[in-house]
């Protein structure tokens, strides 16, 4: 598995954020953030910028999830997501190949 570095810093805000409000304690939190990128191919996402900028805009979407689809547009892999609005957005765009929503059939069933 393979993600953009920004992962990095998106995970950090979830965990830190949960850690503010009482959800997680400090010690899991830590854990998990040191865990997960460790378990990743992590891409350089400055590789990534110029294209997930042009793809914000042209789907009128944060940004941030754009890097994880400028990754698997230029890896030419499939970007697995539980988000329902960006899969749609992506597939009204035309990339409908480089996305699949978790639980969605896989293409081959």
């Amino acid at each position: 598995m393979m993600a953009p570095d920004v992962l990095v810093v998106e995970l950090g805000h979830v965990l830190t954020k949960k850690v503010r409000r009482r959800e997680l304690k400090a010690e899991v939190a830590s854990a998990v953030f040191i865990r997960i990128p460790s378990q990743l191919t992590l891409t350089n996402s400055r590789a990534l910028d110029m294209r997930a900028f042009e793809l914000s805009i042209s789907m009128h979407h944060g940004i941030h999830d754009c890097y994880f689809l400028a990754l698997a547009e230029i890896s030419e892999t499939i970007l697995l997501t539980a988000d329902a609005v960006l899969v749609a957005k992506v597939r009204q765009s035309g990339l409908g190949r480089w996305i699949r929503q978790l639980g969605d059939p896989s293409p081959d069933d």
